[in-house]
């Protein structure tokens, strides 16, 4: 009948909605995710850069003392 065709393509429709929104959150997520590595790790390195200069540079005043 028409009504059964009717709920089978709401139902299809709707579960293609809902595994298309599952599909862009865990992609947002993921990348989301990526971008937060990515900062923690630029922000780690400059940290850690800027420690090696500043223990250089302390190191290399300490010896011309």
């Amino acid at each position: 009948s028409a009504a059964s065709i009717y709920t089978s393509i709401w139902i299809h429709t709707a579960t293609s909605i809902h595994t298309a929104t599952r599909i862009h959150t865990a992609t947002r997520i993921h990348t989301a995710t990526r971008i937060h590595t990515a900062a923690w790790i630029n922000t780690h390195t400059r940290i850690h850069t800027h420690t090696r200069v500043h223990t250089r540079t302390k190191t290399y005043s300490a010896m011309r003392a």
